[in-house]
C-alpha cells in the first residue's frame, strides 16, 4: 500500500491533463475539459446533474475534477483520498470555484463509512489500485 500512496502522491491522477499553472481556474477547466473529452461517459454514468440535496462520498477523489462536478450541482459532498497532495489540490480547486466540501486522506481499506449515512458512494478507476 506504501508502494501505491508514494506513487500516487508524486503523480496524482490527471495532473498533467494541463500545461496551465497548477491551482488556477484554467488549469481546472482544462483538466476537466480533457477528462470528460477522453471519458465520455462519466457524466451520464455518474449522473452529476442528479446530486442535488444528495450526501455523496467519493472513494479516491483525486484532484477533484468529479468532485468538482457533484458539488456545482448541489451535492453534499465528502472526498476521501489516499494521498495528501490530491486532498491540497482538490481543497484548492474547491477554494477557487466557492464549493463546499468535507475532504479527508484516507485509506478505503481502513476507512468503514456508515452506507446511511450516504445517498451515493462513488469511484471511478481507483478500486482496482487497492491489494485488499
Amino acid at each position: 500500500m506504501e508502494q501505491i500512496k508514494n506513487y500516487w502522491n508524486n503523480q496524482p491522477c490527471n495532473i498533467k491533463h494541463s500545461t496551465k499553472d497548477i491551482n488556477t481556474i484554467e488549469y481546472f477547466a482544462e483538466v476537466s475539459k480533457k477528462r470528460y473529452f477522453v471519458e465520455p461517459h462519466i457524466p451520464t454514468f455518474a449522473a452529476f446533474n442528479a446530486s442535488q440535496g444528495k450526501r455523496v462520498l467519493e472513494v479516491g477523489c483525486g484532484i477533484g475534477t468529479d468532485a468538482q462536478e457533484f458539488a456545482k450541482n448541489g451535492a453534499i459532498y465528502k472526498g476521501i483520498d489516499l494521498t495528501t497532495k490530491s486532498i491540497e489540490i482538490c481543497k484548492q480547486r474547491f477554494t477557487l470555484h466557492n464549493l463546499e466540501g468535507e475532504f479527508e486522506v484516507q485509506n478505503i481499506e481502513e476507512y468503514c463509512p456508515i452506507e446511511a449515512e450516504y445517498d451515493l458512494i462513488y469511484s471511478f478507476g481507483v478500486l482496482h489500485h487497492t491489494p485488499n
